[in-house]
């Protein structure tokens, strides 16, 4: 601002004039003043507004990075949870073992022997000299035959398509007796299907190779046809749709058994039914199981809600049955919706997965993971050495008060003290905020010592549909779908009771056929269930033992 010059004169008016100047000056710059003091509160705002725009860009950006490397890791990365020998030796503080260790049995150790698998059926081929190579090659006498045969075995593999042909003896009569038959035939041989090519073996067989071996129809069609048989897909497909009114019977048995249990476990998997149904938008529905010890059952629902978990155990309709059990899960909510009725133990191995997918996401976590991880290790430890000891015993209660023991001091004592520490990642007190939430459905084997502490059993039973979820994408039609959560259901509560599939079924398949091709029903089907089957029926169905 330029300085102002006195002015030379001295007249009364003229310096009025001039401080009357100064003062409207004055109250301009005050007027600026404040302008600039309003501008910069405003530009300190947008400071403070985009420090925080900033900050929360950051963590978008930090979030998005984790997600990208949980993604990675999905994609590219191991698909095992098992530890690596370098992840144990961390989390154990022990000393990493030098060198690859080769699997399999170890040299110097007692071995088993070579299995002599008496119970194939046997087909002898007999090999024998060429008689000019029976004689002495000096003098010519011949050889004589020697006692005992030097033996050795192999294992044949041959699959052949033949056809059955059926041909019913007929009789004449030979009196003259009047209104009796003149010619007498043999019985119509026993069809699965009316009028139907196939035997009950051969459904059983395409049964397992398609639900259980999850080959799609048109690799079974191939295979059929290097055999010599051709079929179409339709064919096989009118085959199944016609034998799924069979196995209803004892599918809904099995489902009254399992509902009838008071421990189980849960869980559930996406599958493709590409049919339009009414009210459905998509064609995403979902693949329930449920299993008791003894029974497990399979059930194709459009839906993840809490509606399949509730038609199984009872719960829905009007008139809902009361029922009381332990239920084994992950975190997933709809099972908790379920009642006060079903009590809940939760999934160790799944809650395990949280802090994996935090080191994942948040390298800088990686430290903290693995505190965790021994943890959780040491838990199944001193759960399964309390398992292995019998109850009531000096023994057991020892393993009991050393397992409640870590259970309080070591896991809920860091938990609690962890998850409210403000310094501590976001990932992490989020993760340690679900066992909070969990926390009692998490320590129920505490009381409970045969509870398993993981929901793995489940994810066992449910890889053989995933596996046919990527071999075949899914089922045309919601029957079809269907359907196969039936299989399914037969199948792994045959495993159960560890019966061999293709025998079981083809006996099952074949009781259906002298009923007329109808489905079974009262003591018929019950005869099939594991747990009302004869000790004969259960050794002629046995699945042999795996080596």
């Amino acid at each position: 601002m330029e300085s102002k010059t006195l002015p030379q004169w001295t007249e009364l008016e003229n310096w009025k004039k001039w401080v009357a100047s100064l003062e409207a000056e004055n109250i301009q710059l005050w007027a600026e003043n404040a302008a600039l003091r309003s501008e910069n509160a405003q530009l300190r705002a947008e400071n403070t507004a985009l420090v925080g725009r900033v900050k929360e860009l950051e963590g978008q950006v930090e979030e998005l990075k984790a997600r990208m490397l949980k993604l990675t890791q999905q994609v590219y990365g191991r698909k095992s949870e098992q530890q690596s020998t370098k992840e144990k030796d961390s989390a154990n503080d022990s000393p990493q073992i030098q060198g690859n260790v080769r699997r399999g049995q170890r040299r110097g150790s007692k071995g088993h022997g070579r299995r002599r698998y008496i119970n194939l059926p046997v087909r002898e081929e007999v090999h024998d000299i060429p008689e000019a190579n029976r004689r002495c090659p000096r003098c010519g006498l011949p050889y004589a035959p020697f006692p005992g045969n030097e033996t050795s075995v192999e294992i044949d593999w041959q699959v052949k398509v033949e056809r059955v042909v059926h041909k019913r003896k007929r009789y004449h009569k030979t009196c003259q007796c009047p209104g009796v038959p003149a010619i007498i035939t043999a019985p119509t041989p026993a069809k699965v299907i009316g009028k139907g090519l196939f035997t009950a073996g051969f459904i059983a067989r395409l049964l397992i190779e398609k639900f259980m071996l999850s080959r799609p129809l048109y690799r079974i069609g191939i295979a059929l046809q290097t055999e010599g048989l051709a079929l179409s897909q339709g064919t096989l497909v009118g085959v199944l749709q016609q034998v799924a009114s069979l196995l209803a019977p004892l599918d809904e048995a099995i489902r009254a058994h399992c509902r009838s249990a008071d421990l189980w476990q849960a869980d559930e998997t996406g599958w493709k039914v590409f049919e339009e149904v009414e009210g459905k938008a998509s064609h995403r529905w979902w693949l329930w199981a449920f299993a008791s010890h003894d029974a497990v059952v399979f059930i194709m629902d459009p839906s993840r809600s809490a509606s399949a978990p509730k038609e199984f155990f009872g719960l829905a309709g009007p008139d809902p049955h009361p029922v009381k059990g332990l239920l084994g899960c992950d975190f997933y909510r709809v099972y908790q919706a379920l009642g006060d009725g079903i009590q809940l133990f939760f999934c160790w191995s799944h809650l395990r997965r949280h802090f994996l997918d935090a080191a994942r996401g948040y390298p800088q976590l990686q430290g903290w993971t693995d505190e965790w991880q021994g943890r959780i290790a040491n838990l199944y430890r001193l759960h399964k050495a309390r398992q292995e000891l019998p109850p009531g015993t000096p023994s057991y209660r020892e393993a009991d008060d050393v397992l409640r023991r870590f259970v309080t001091d070591e896991i809920e004592a860091n938990w609690r003290s962890q998850v409210t520490d403000q310094t501590l990642h976001r990932a992490a007190r989020d993760v340690l905020g679900t066992v909070a939430r969990h926390w009692e459905g998490l320590t129920r084997f505490l009381d409970n010592p045969d509870l398993p502490l993981d929901n793995n059993a489940m994810e066992r039973l449910l890889r053989t549909p995933v596996v046919g979820r990527k071999n075949f994408y899914g089922s045309g039609s919601q029957w079809s779908g269907e359907f196969a959560a039936m299989v399914w259901t037969v199948a792994a509560t045959a495993a159960c009771a560890r019966l061999n599939p293709l025998s079981y079924l083809t006996d099952f398949l074949t009781a259906c056929a002298m009923n007329g091709g109808k489905p079974l029903e009262g003591d018929a089907v019950n005869r099939f269930l594991p747990w009302m089957m004869s000790d004969a029926n259960k050794k002629a169905w046995a699945r042999e033992q795996s080596p």
